[in-house]
């Protein structure tokens, strides 16, 4: 254990001094160009020639600058971008600050300090969510694998090859309710495949113009069903139970009588209630082995499971435009070049994916001290 805490302690200060160079040198060597620009497009604003909120103007004004400096028709396109982004940033409450002519370093981790521990909030709750969720819907698709369920298409097949034949209406009407249901459940999942397994950026865009996604619960439902993070580890912990079931430790459970149906509503199977559990336990039960030594061989997955969160997380919030929130302030850093804000954004999301790295690696130290019991 002191080991790993070294490790992650020494990456953690490298990192910290790599970052904390490339701060100082781009805070000291980009801010007076900064400034400097920043007053040169105040010059245009403050003539009060242009009415910037009329396209027209703008237009007219792109084309007589074209008409006198013909050969600069590329800067021209960026100055006029940059003025209507300028007078975006000094009407926007959320960076009108962004360009002071000196911000300090302490000044920055106060404006950051509010949405950075929001940040840390949603994606502790994600990870939360998806760590429960990932289990329980593993655990449940391995009691239907054992329990030989077919796929709602396959049951629809088979009921069409033995469908009835000159018989009364009302079985030809419950045939018809049921192929309807096998129809409809094999839709239903196939939409929810599709929603899980679609890019954010994709469902962010389709659902911002029907509902307020600026709220922080649409942050954690995004997060949750979309990207493929959901299914991919489920996938993963599914696995683990499978691998588990086929060891030979389980002849020894049998023999010792413990339950090995996977029925829902037999007393000796494993109920819906006890899958649905936060803390999960199948006592008396064969599966109890499977799904505690499978939880165990999952836990240094989590570190993997963080890192795809985070990117996720950071990519919902750009997709969906939402102001006051870290990752939609790191891209106005970017496009304002405010590069010393950029990199201090940039280095406290690597301490979030660090930290999980090391509460990760000390509970799976701790659960090896109890099976090895040191």
């Amino acid at each position: 254990m002191k080991n790993k805490l070294i490790d992650h302690a020494i990456t953690v200060v490298l990192v910290a001094a790599v970052f904390g160079v490339v701060y100082f040198f781009i805070d000291q060597h980009t801010r007076p160009g900064i400034v400097a620009r920043q007053k040169y497009i105040q010059e245009y604003i403050d003539r009060r020639l242009v009415d910037w909120d009329n396209p027209a103007e703008k237009a007219i004004f792109r084309d007589v600058m074209i008409i006198y400096y013909p050969d600069q028709e590329t800067y021209i396109d960026s100055l006029v971008q940059a003025i209507s982004a300028f007078r975006d940033q000094q009407s926007d409450p959320a960076v009108k600050d962004l360009y002071a002519e000196k911000q300090t370093l302490t000044e920055r981790i106060y404006r950051l300090g509010p949405m950075y521990f929001q940040f840390i909030l949603i994606y502790a709750v994600v990870l939360l969510l998806t760590y429960y969720a990932v289990q329980t819907l593993a655990v449940w698709r391995y009691c239907r694998m054992k329990q030989d369920r077919s796929s709602y298409l396959l049951l629809l097949y088979r009921s069409i090859l033995n469908r009835p034949r000159y018989q009364p209406v009302g079985e030809l009407l419950i045939f018809l309710l049921n192929n309807l249901k096998f129809l409809a459940l094999a839709l239903a999942k196939g939409c929810l495949y599709l929603i899980l397994f679609a890019p954010v950026y994709v469902l962010a865009y389709a659902f911002k113009t029907r509902f307020d996604t600026d709220s922080i619960l649409f942050m954690i439902v995004f997060g949750l069903f979309s990207n493929g993070l959901l299914i991919t580890y489920t996938q993963k912990f599914y696995t683990f139970l499978v691998n588990e079931s086929r060891k030979g430790y389980l002849q020894t459970a049998l023999v010792k009588n413990l339950h090995s149906s996977f029925l829902h509503q037999v007393k000796d199977g494993v109920p819906l209630a006890q899958i649905f559990r936060i803390k999960k336990r199948f006592p008396g039960h064969i599966f109890e082995h499977i799904y505690t030594n499978a939880r165990y061989l999952y836990l240094p997955a989590l570190k993997e499971q963080a890192s795809f969160l985070i990117s996720g997380l950071i990519i919902i919030e750009m997709a969906l435009n939402i102001q006051n929130h870290l990752c939609y302030d790191l891209l106005q850093n970017f496009l304002f070049r405010d590069y010393a804000s950029v990199l201090l954004t940039t280095f406290s999301i690597f301490l979030i994916v660090k930290t999980t790295e090391v509460l990760a690696d000390l509970w799976y130290i701790k659960e090896t001290n109890i099976y090895e019991n040191r």
